[in-house]
C-alpha cells in the first residue's frame, strides 16, 4: 500500500513503492486498486511490473477501471504476458480508480515491484495516489 502519493512528470516508469516478494517456483494471484490522476489528461497513464529482480516463467495480467472510472479514461493497451509489457490508459480525466487482475509463476525469486509513469508527457504530472495498493495470493503451485 501506498504511504505517500507517486508522482511522476515524464513517460520513463519509475519504480513505485508498490514492492511485493516473491518465491521461486510459486504460483500467486496478483490484485490491485490503483487511484490514478494526471494534471494533463491527453498524457495518461502508463505501467508495468518489470521494476524487481524476480523472473516469471508464466506472467498474465490486466487493468480494468472501475465502473465510474470508465468514462474518465480512455483504453490503450490494458493486457499483457511480460513483465516488461507496458499498460496504459492514453487519456486520464479527473482521478480514477483502475483494478489490477493477474497471475504469476514465479521463475527466480525476488520482487515484483510495479513501475508507473505518464503514457505521453508534455506538460503534465502523473499521481498514483496514497492509499492505491497491490497484493498477492499464494496460490501453492497452479
Amino acid at each position: 500500500r501506498l504511504s505517500a502519493d507517486f508522482t511522476k512528470a515524464n513517460a520513463t516508469l519509475g519504480n513505485t513503492n508498490l514492492v511485493l516478494q516473491v518465491l521461486a517456483g510459486r504460483s500467486y494471484r496478483i490484485d490491485g486498486y490503483l487511484i490514478i490522476s494526471n494534471t494533463t489528461a491527453g498524457e495518461g497513464f502508463k505501467c508495468d511490473f518489470d521494476g524487481g529482480t524476480c523472473t516469471a516463467t508464466d506472467f498474465d495480467v490486466c487493468l480494468h477501471a472501475a465502473p465510474d472510472s470508465a468514462a474518465s479514461v480512455v483504453l490503450g493497451t490494458t493486457a499483457r504476458t511480460t513483465l516488461a509489457g507496458d499498460m496504459d490508459y492514453t487519456t486520464v480525466t479527473g482521478t480514477n480508480r483502475i483494478f489490477v487482475r493477474g497471475s504469476i509463476k514465479v521463475n527466480a525469486a525476488g520482487t515484483l515491484i510495479l513501475r508507473a509513469a505518464e503514457s505521453t508527457t508534455s506538460t503534465g504530472t502523473l499521481t498514483l495516489a496514497k492509499g492505491s495498493w497491490l497484493a498477492l495470493t499464494d496460490t501453492i503451485n497452479l
